[in-house]
């Protein structure tokens, strides 16, 4: 379906600096990386009968691809992939599981590139009522939800918890990964102790 960059702790000055982050995506991939990772894929379902939406972490480095690990399920980047096709994929994935077989029906729409962030607390604290103002801010009723997995106003976040996940769009993958860490920190701002 498509190709995504994971985001770090230490992309956002997290610790632990590798806990995921996020991802941003498409990754533009030439024709032979693209080739190299259709047949692992091929390989992967027919050696271990995996079916539907799954995924293979890899490094890339200039001249090869190095496999890390293989997701046998619907991963989290799946959501940066959804937002660019404009399809919710999770029906594909459950036919695809119950046919052995995915519909070709193409990835991401290229020009926009699409991120999303999971924002943690740098402190315990609760989630102050200023929180409400970020959601009226970046969840407009006519658009795709800017910031999404909510708590509630007063509830209690743990210093490594999640807050929320925030979402941004753009042209670039430099300009989206910059909303993604200006929204980061406003959402960490909004629990206090």
């Amino acid at each position: 379906m498509g190709v995504t960059r994971q985001l770090v702790g230490r992309d956002f000055g997290f610790e632990p600096a590798l806990v995921y982050a996020g991802s941003i995506g498409p990754l533009a991939l030439q024709e032979d990386e693209i080739a190299k990772l259709q047949r692992l894929g091929d390989e992967l379902a027919r050696r271990f009968g995996l079916a539907g939406l799954w995924n293979v972490d890899f490094i890339r480095r200039e001249h090869d691809l190095w496999p890390l690990e293989v997701n046998p399920r619907y991963s989290a980047s799946v959501e940066v992939l959804e937002r660019l096709s404009g399809r919710g994929l999770l029906g594909e994935h459950v036919a695809a599981c119950e046919s052995k077989s995915l519909s070709n029906a193409g990835g991401p729409a290229s020009g926009r590139v699409m991120g999303k962030s999971v924002a943690y607390a740098a402190r315990s604290g609760v989630a102050l009522p200023g929180f409400d103002a970020l959601i009226e801010e970046w969840n407009d009723p006519k658009c795709p939800a800017g910031i999404l997995d909510l708590p509630r106003v007063g509830e209690r976040i743990e210093a490594g918890q999640p807050i929320a996940t925030v979402m941004a769009q753009g042209r670039e993958e430099g300009e989206v990964e910059a909303v993604l860490k200006e929204r980061v920190t406003r959402v960490r701002e909004t629990v206090r102790g």
